[in-house]
């Protein structure tokens, strides 16, 4: 084997090894963010209720910069999913707030432990 060879050879033996080493120490994504069973926007979504509160729904389709029927269908999924409830304000019934249950509590506590 040349000498070039040889070099050649120890870059790709390096290469391979600091591929190994990369994945292995590569930080992986916790179980129990698996189990959660929702999508990105709606994690978004939850955590937008959990750390501002209640917000009506013109307000969620804003701060994810969505369309008004695309924050709508989240929310319906989280709602399904009871992480979510709605709630009209008494005096005027045409606002609907949306606010964090007690299990969508219970699941951002459950991220931030994670």
């Amino acid at each position: 084997m040349t000498e070039e060879q040889r070099k050649a050879q120890l870059v790709d033996d390096i290469l391979k090894l600091a591929d190994t080493v990369f994945r292995l120490l590569l930080p992986t994504i916790p179980r129990g963010l698996l189990s959660l069973d929702i999508t990105m926007p709606q994690l978004k979504i939850v955590l937008l209720l959990y750390i501002r509160g209640a917000r009506r729904m013109s307000d969620i389709a804003a701060e994810l910069d969505v369309a008004l029927p695309t924050a709508t269908s989240l929310v319906d999924r989280l709602v399904e999913k009871r992480y979510v409830v709605r709630e009209t304000l008494p005096e005027d019934r045409r606002v609907v707030l949306c606010t964090l249950s007690g299990a969508g509590e219970q699941a951002v506590r459950h991220i931030w432990d994670v």
